[in-house]
């Protein structure tokens, strides 16, 4: 039986109200019923998740990745979100032709916020776990071009299951023995450590690709190349001192 997330309930029934609103603006019905379900029902409303790896837990699972089970494709994908910060989809579809010298271009299309193409730098630790493969950064033997991100939250859950649909995995321990954490939460334990590292709160959003808030998505055209370089730089420093 398939199963949403609360996430992806409040997604449904945020899109199903404005196809309902929509309805109403063509007068072919008098109410939208979905307006407000969620005050009516608690658990469509979508509770932002704030889970972040402290220090210990960061060297705890750069080692238990390396050391549990799983592909070492995936491995190398759930280390890159932590050390570019990038969201878990776009780093599993990362493509050889985006990469240049240590300038990775994501295509709008592959944004999630479609303001342009994202430009990140990638240190020399992001340029060792992506090694010289050609094509597909992340390739898998399924019928896909590319890994997905369910293939991440997978392994760090146990869920993962062979191509017989059979649960692979399973006298492991979820997430490597930890709270409960998923590859999203790698993204923002960098960009709550780019704060740590006393970089401005306008280059870290630059570096996570967030929309500029106000007015200044409209007027502030300024892509921050040199600042991003700066934030991942100091944002690996502090990691391989973590991981030291």
């Amino acid at each position: 039986m398939f199963t949403l997330t609360a996430g992806q309930c409040a997604n449904v029934q945020r899109v199903a109200s404005a196809v309902l609103d929509y309805a109403i603006q063509r007068e072919h019905i008098e109410i939208n019923v979905m307006y407000r379900l969620s005050k009516a029902v608690p658990a469509l409303k979508y509770e932002p998740r704030t889970r972040t790896l402290d220090d210990a837990e960061i060297r705890h699972i750069w080692s238990a990745i390396d050391e549990g089970p799983g592909d070492a494709v995936t491995k190398r994908a759930l280390k890159l979100v932590l050390i570019t910060a990038q969201r878990p989809g776009e780093v599993a579809g990362m493509h050889r032709s985006e990469i240049s010298g240590s300038t990775w271009t994501i295509p709008k299309a592959r944004m999630k916020v479609k303001v342009g193409d994202h430009i990140v730098h990638l240190t020399a630790t992001a340029l060792e776990l992506i090694g010289d493969v050609e094509g597909y950064i992340f390739p898998t033997t399924l019928d896909v071009s590319h890994m997905g991100r369910a293939a991440m939250s997978g392994m760090v859950a146990r869920k993962a299951t062979n191509r017989e649909g059979i649960k692979r995995d399973t006298n492991k321990l979820p997430y490597y023995g930890l709270p409960r954490w998923t590859p999203h939460d790698l993204r923002r334990t960098a960009r709550t450590n780019m704060s740590r590292c006393r970089i401005r709160p306008e280059h870290s959003e630059a570096v996570i690709a967030h929309a500029k808030p106000g007015m200044n998505g409209t007027y502030d055209k300024w892509e921050y190349i040199e600042e991003k370089k700066e934030a991942l730089q100091k944002w690996e420093t502090l990691l391989l001192q973590i991981l030291a």
